[in-house]
């Protein structure tokens, strides 16, 4: 009762600059902010607990910069960064203890330039980079 359910602030041009959905507990839970052209450049919505769901950047050509999605405890599920061209340029998923559980990297051409994929004690387990034709480089692999 008496949270804000919504508010808007417009610009000169009717384009939304702010908008923000509050929960009843007055935790955000949605907040957008657009640019004169209308693409949205922040995405950011919080969960109960008011850690972060979902957070998302994008460039004027609507490609995502940046997109965070963390758990209960604030620890990043996923995290994505993509270039002017689409492709992904790092890709990290963290387990619950924030041990990296697979890191990605990739060239402009989408051939992947390193994998490395760790255990729960964040012992690497693959290690993998690619040369530009796609060729393996090195295969490293390490035990407990």
């Amino acid at each position: 009762m008496g949270t804000a359910r919504a508010i808007v602030a417009s610009g000169d041009d009717g384009t939304a600059r702010a908008i923000v959905a509050s929960g009843d507990d007055g935790t955000a839970r949605a907040i957008v902010a657009s640019g004169d052209d209308g693409i949205a450049r922040t995405v950011v919505c919080y969960g109960d607990d008011g850690t972060a769901r979902t957070i998302v950047d994008s460039g004027d050509g609507v490609i995502a910069r940046a997109i965070v999605a963390s758990g209960d405890g604030g620890i990043a599920r996923a995290i994505v960064a993509s270039g002017d061209d689409g492709t992904t340029r790092t890709v990290v998923a963290s387990g619950d203890d924030g041990t990296a559980r697979a890191i990605v990297a990739s060239g402009d051409d989408g051939t992947a330039r390193a994998i490395v994929a760790s255990g729960d004690g964040g012992i690497a387990r693959a290690i993998v980079t690619s040369g530009d034709e796609g060729t393996t480089r090195t295969v490293v692999a390490s035990g407990d």
